[in-house]
Parts: structure tokens; sequence; C-alpha cells
């Protein structure tokens, strides 16, 4: 997926978000990733696996009563969102009353919010499968060819 998918993924979440949130009466954190993984494996010039993974999901840190509590979810529907978001709240509070020293958040915290992508994976997501193999399976014969001992 492209960054620009990436991105508009990204706004559609955001304003889940939002409306999951509305005028909420305490400090909440809330983290999206989107994380994906390609693997093509190769043995003796012939495919032994290719396999595409997604992980995808929102966590939720919430400061209640100066007890933080935590959830997250794979389920990014507004539904499981104010799922994960009403469990993080509830563990604070839960928690709230065994806790004797409270949290307290700063006024104005200067906290980090954006998009961030590693550089390269926009250029290896436009190389086709079909070249990735005929990377790997040379790079693998290379290997092969170095020394007897060496088996993929």
């Amino acid at each position: 997926m492209s960054q620009a998918s990436n991105i508009s993924q990204a706004n559609i979440i955001h304003q889940r978000l939002k409306n999951v949130l509305g005028s909420g009466s305490h400090w909440t954190e809330i983290r999206y990733h989107r994380k994906s993984s390609h693997v093509l494996g190769v043995l003796k010039g012939e495919v032994s696996e290719m396999s595409s993974k997604l992980y995808e999901g929102v966590g939720f840190r919430c400061l209640v009563n100066g007890t933080f509590g935590f959830a997250s979810t794979g389920d990014l529907t507004e539904e499981g969102l104010k799922k994960a978001l009403k469990t993080a709240e509830t563990m604070a509070i839960e928690l709230a009353h065994r806790k004797r020293n409270k949290i307290q958040i700063a006024k104005n915290p200067d906290l980090a919010h954006g998009q961030f992508f590693l550089p390269g994976f926009e250029e290896l997501q436009k190389i086709s499968w079909e070249e990735k193999f005929k990377m790997v399976r040379e790079t693998e014969e290379k290997l092969r060819k170095t020394s007897k001992q060496v088996e993929s």
C-alpha cells in the first residue's frame, strides 16, 4: 500500500477517533499503528515461502482520577474503537482507588503527533513480486556458489 493510501486510511481512522472521543472529560493518548510485511523465501531456486501480512490497530491510554488505563484493538470500526476506549477508561477507574500517588499531566504537554514513514518503504512497494523473486533467487544462487557447504 502506498504512502498516499496509508495517509487516506489514517485520515479515516482519525475522523472515527474524533467521533468516538467527542468532548471527553479526561486526558487520552491515542496511537494508531499500521505495519505490513512481505516474506519471500527461496530454496535452491524455488519459492519456499511467500506471504503478506498486515497488522493494524489503535491503542488508548486514558488518565482518569490520576491513574492510567490502557486498551488496544484491531477493530477499527467506531463500535470497536468505542469499546476499547471504554475498556481503557474502566481500567483507570478500577485502578484509581488502589493508587496512592496520583499522576498529573503537564498543563501544556508538547506531544508528538503526525504520520511517520520509514525511508525506502515506498521504493520497495513499487517493486513487483516477480522482480523481487528474481532478485532473491539470484542472490540465493550466488550465495550457494560461494561454498559447497552452503545449503539454502
